[in-house]
């Protein structure tokens, strides 16, 4: 309010851009990038902007055609034809222009055009038969229940109501637009699939990955290691162990520090001390104050990043080839030589504290805390990476200096370099830049391991102020070291889909005629002394037991049957799939890669998952689901007035 009562009201001259001319005739191109996984295709026809009375129909088809294993594309192009990995589509509406109507999809090479005919077959059909009451009712039903669930945060109710009066000039252009998704009719589905969905407007781009032949032409070979696995691994002389990839498929090269840290090396009077730590690591060094570092990397186009999770403390660099140099000498800088300025120890305090103070705001974020706080017994799992109010207002530079001192040093760090180098350069020059950074002594934490904490059936409620309810079902699980990890990953594909809303659980509580959640999600959790296996899910007060019901009903049913051949091949497909697609880019692959060295599992543990994937039986299956799934641990959050 003070803020604005010093602004001054003035005129803004509204922008218009001119119409693109139509088009006439069909558009497609088609490009190798070396670095994709998989192929990817987007089909986009020009629609309307955002005032449009044809958003509220394309909206709806969007939903009806894409949206979930009921849309019509998962159905035709994925679950009947097999021709995709995965495809959805999506209406965007811009206020300032015309927008799009684009359907997505990552396939293999072989299947793009067969699977784009199967589209045009599914779009012929709405556009000769339109589209069912059902379907219609159903997407409603989504679109009403995103709309509420999206709002229940005061945060996100004025970002809605800012956004809407930016785009829309008016506020309340939500509202207004789940009362007119609700009046759309089958005819009006209809009809904009006439209008919108031929194909003299369609414009057709395809991403494909590198051939074989390409790759091989284009990457070096000479140095031992890399033929096998891509990856050099090399010791410095200060002990710090040293990862490099050569990629030349784009002109990027990405540094990945990390170093033993985070949660497990934090004092048990200190939580949050960690993150603190790294949070002020680009906040000023000996030579350069926190501006001159965002300068120094803002200044050739590039970023810097600084963090702390469960194991470990990183610092991340990216930026253009040409610009390597300069890049390493910041990161050693920032690694090496912190500062802790006290002006930037009292302002992180101030953010730090706040974000605390607004930590439940989350529903995720609340349930998932509140279930390890009660899982967890003893475990530093049990934190959270923020800390408490009590400790951040208790943390001050000598104790930050002491954390960083115990943890930040070569012979507990691996740092990765990837992208466009010649490695044996490379080496040389983190060699030479790090000279400086001397082995130090160090002490690991000796932690009880928390794998099976969960001896009896336990439930735990508790009230807020959301209008929504949520709960997390809890089962034992397995550490990061575990051989049976690639079975509880084909459990994760089975029951909930591996990142794409797909599986058992979606289908008991989204799929067909059933909307009884916003999000349902399944997944483990492996650590390096502890673990677990938990479902989420966020639904309305009246539906709560009948969601609790059907989640523990699927965990009980790949318990006690053996899955069929078919559901295991998927479940296998999607877990490698899945796993590849995260890997594309060379930040990606430098903080597995990185990561999995620093735990101890080998920097080529990545290289043999689609391997261990492929190897895990029905059986497999069946015996971890019978290990882990016994009792639960149900954490449940629901509203006071309930």
């Amino acid at each position: 309010l003070l803020l604005a009562g010093s602004l001054k009201e003035t005129t803004c001259p509204p922008s218009f851009l001119g119409d693109e001319p139509g088009q006439l005739f069909e558009r497609r191109v088609e490009k190798s990038f070396p670095i994709a996984k998989v192929t990817r295709v987007k089909m986009g026809f020009r629609t309307v902007p955002l005032c449009d009375p044809d958003l509220y129909p394309l909206d709806v088809l969007a939903v009806i055609l894409g949206d979930g294993r009921t849309s019509a594309f998962y159905r035709a192009v994925k679950d009947e034809k097999e021709l995709a990995l995965s495809i959805d589509a999506s209406s965007w509406t811009p206020g300032f222009a015309a927008g799009q109507f684009l359907i997505s999809m990552s396939l293999d090479q072989k299947e793009v055009d067969p699977a784009i005919d199967a589209v045009w077959e599914v779009l012929d059909r709405i556009r000769e038969r339109g589209v069912d009451d059902a379907a219609i009712e159903r997407a409603r039903k989504k679109v009403a229940a995103a709309h509420v669930f999206a709002g229940q945060s005061a945060a996100s109710q004025m970002r809605r109501l800012a956004s809407d009066w930016i785009t829309a000039g008016d506020p309340y252009f939500s509202d207004r637009y789940v009362e007119r998704i609700n009046a759309v009719t089958a005819e009006d589905c209809r009809d904009a699939a006439r209008k919108y969905f031929r194909k003299d407007a369609l414009t057709i781009a395809v991403l494909t990955p590198a051939s074989d032949a390409v790759s091989e032409e284009r990457v070096d070979v000479s140095l031992a290691g890399e033929k096998k696995y891509g990856v050099i691994e090399k010791r410095l002389s200060n002990q710090m162990t040293l990862l490099l990839k050569r990629n030349p498929a784009v002109p990027i090269v990405t540094f990945y520090f990390m170093s033993k840290g985070g949660l497990r090396f934090e004092p048990a009077d200190m939580p949050g001390i960690s993150r603190f730590m790294a949070s002020l690591l680009t906040k000023g060094t000996r030579t350069r104050t926190k501006d001159e570092i965002a300068c120094e990397i803002e200044d050739v186009g590039g970023s810097i990043s600084s963090g702390s999770g469960r194991n470990a403390v990183s610092v991340s660099v990216s930026v253009l080839k040409e610009d390597f140099d300069r890049a390493l000498e910041l990161l050693a800088d920032v690694v090496m030589h912190p500062v802790f300025p006290e002006d930037e120890i009292e302002k992180q305090r101030k953010d730090t504290l706040a974000e605390i103070e607004r930590i439940d705001e989350a529903w995720v974020a609340e349930i998932q805390r509140l279930f390890r706080r009660h899982y967890y017994a003893k475990h530093p799992y049990r934190n959270d990476s923020l800390g408490t109010a009590d400790a951040i207002k208790g943390i001050d530079r000598e104790k930050i200096m002491e954390f960083y001192q115990g943890i930040i040093m070569p012979n507990n760090a691996v740092l990765g370099v990837y992208g466009d180098i010649d490695p044996k350069d490379a080496a040389r020059k983190v060699e030479d830049v790090f000279s400086d950074f001397q082995p130090q002594r160090m002490s690991e934490p000796v932690i009880e391991m928390e794998t099976e904490n969960i001896a009896a059936d336990r439930l735990i409620t508790k009230t807020n102020q959301k209008t929504s309810a949520a709960v997390f079902v809890g089962y034992n699980g397995l550490t990061l070291y575990d051989k049976e990890r690639p079975a509880a990953d084909v459990i994760d594909a089975v029951l909930s889909g591996i990142g794409y809303p797909s599986g058992w659980l979606h289908d008991a509580l989204r799929g067909g005629e059933q909307s009884l959640v916003y999000y349902v999600h399944a997944y483990p959790s492996y650590g390096i002394d502890a673990g677990y296996f938990g479902a989420i899910a966020q639904t309305t007060p009246a539906n709560y037991d009948t969601v609790l019901a059907a989640i523990k009903e699927k965990f009980k049913l790949i318990r006690e049957q053996t899955i069929d051949e078919e559901t295991l091949r998927r479940a296998k497909s999607m877990c490698i799939t899945m796993h590849e697609m995260s890997l594309e880019t060379n930040g990606a692959q430098a903080r597995r890669d990185v990561a999995n060295q620093l735990v101890g599992l080998g920097h080529d543990y990545d290289q043999h998952y689609a391997e261990m994937i492929r190897n895990v039986t029905a059986f497999d299956v069946q015996r971890v689901a019978k290990r882990l799934f016994g009792h639960t641990l149900t954490v449940t959050t629901k509203p006071e007035s309930d």
